[in-house]
C-alpha cells in the first residue's frame, strides 16, 4: 500500500516502467533474431521516478558484451529511498572531503578538509533553487547538522574561511559547479562569484576552505562522491 506521501506509487511506477520496457526489448531482440542472429540490442534507461534505480545483475547466455554475440542480460531494481542522503565533495588536489568537524551542529563552525570517512558530517545534501544546466544554482546542506555551507557576513573578499550557518537562502549559501576536466567542478559561491579553494594547496588534515579568485588550481577542484 503507498504510503501517504505517494513514494508507494512511484515505486510501483517505476517498476512497472522497468517492466514494459523490458518486454518490449524482448520483443525487438526475438524480432532481430529472426532477421539476423548474433545481433546485438543497446536499450538506454531512464529513471523518472523519485526512487533510487541500481545495476543489480548482469549474465551472458552466450559470449559477452559486444557485437556479434547475443543473449546477453542486465537486471535493474528500484528501491524506495531512505531520509535525504548527502554526497561528499572531494577535492582534487589531495583526494580529503569538506568536513564539518566533530559533527557540530553549531553555527559558525569552519568547514575543513578531511580524510573520507562516509560520515554525515561529510555529506551535503544538494537543494536546487534556479538555473539550469552549468548555471544550476544550489544550496548545499549538511546532512549532519543541517546547517548550510555559508560565506560569513556575505563578504565578496579574498581568503574568508567558509562556515556552516542556519539556512537563510541568502546568495551569500548559493553555489554554483562550473564542469572542470575529468568530471570535477569548481564551486562558485554566487554572492561573491570567489572559488571553494583549499589554502596553499595544504595537504593537512584539518585546514579550513576559504573562497579565492580563480586560478585553475587543483586545490579548487572538487568531485561529488556518494559512496
Amino acid at each position: 500500500m503507498p504510503d501517504n506521501n505517494g513514494s508507494g506509487n512511484a515505486v510501483l511506477e517505476g517498476v512497472d516502467g522497468v517492466i514494459k520496457v523490458a518486454d518490449a526489448i524482448k520483443k525487438v531482440k526475438d524480432a532481430l533474431d529472426v532477421i539476423n542472429p548474433g545481433r546485438s540490442v543497446i536499450m538506454s534507461v531512464f529513471n523518472s521516478t523519485n526512487q533510487q534505480m541500481i545495476l543489480t545483475q548482469t549474465s551472458f547466455d552466450h559470449g559477452n558484451w559486444g557485437a556479434g554475440n547475443q543473449d546477453a542480460q542486465y537486471i535493474y531494481q528500484i528501491f524506495q529511498q531512505p531520509a535525504p542522503f548527502g554526497a561528499m565533495l572531494v577535492n582534487k588536489h589531495i583526494g580529503m572531503a569538506l568536513d564539518v568537524p566533530g559533527f557540530s551542529t553549531d553555527d559558525n563552525v569552519l568547514i575543513q578538509q578531511y580524510p573520507m570517512n562516509g560520515g554525515v558530517n561529510q555529506r551535503w545534501i544538494f537543494t536546487k533553487i534556479g538555473g539550469d544546466g552549468p548555471n544550476s544554482i544550489y544550496s548545499l546542506t549538511n546532512q549532519g547538522s543541517q546547517k548550510c555551507m555559508d560565506v560569513p557576513d556575505g563578504s565578496a573578499d579574498p581568503q574568508v574561511r567558509i562556515q556552516q550557518y542556519s539556512c537563510h537562502g541568502g546568495p551569500n549559501q548559493q553555489w554554483r559547479f562550473g564542469p572542470a576536466e575529468g568530471g570535477f567542478f569548481v564551486i562558485y559561491n554566487v554572492n561573491s562569484g570567489l572559488c571553494l579553494d583549499i589554502p596553499g594547496l595544504s595537504t593537512d588534515w584539518g585546514t579550513i576552505v576559504q573562497q579565492f579568485g580563480f586560478n585553475n588550481g587543483t586545490n579548487q577542484k572538487w568531485r561529488v562522491q556518494w559512496q
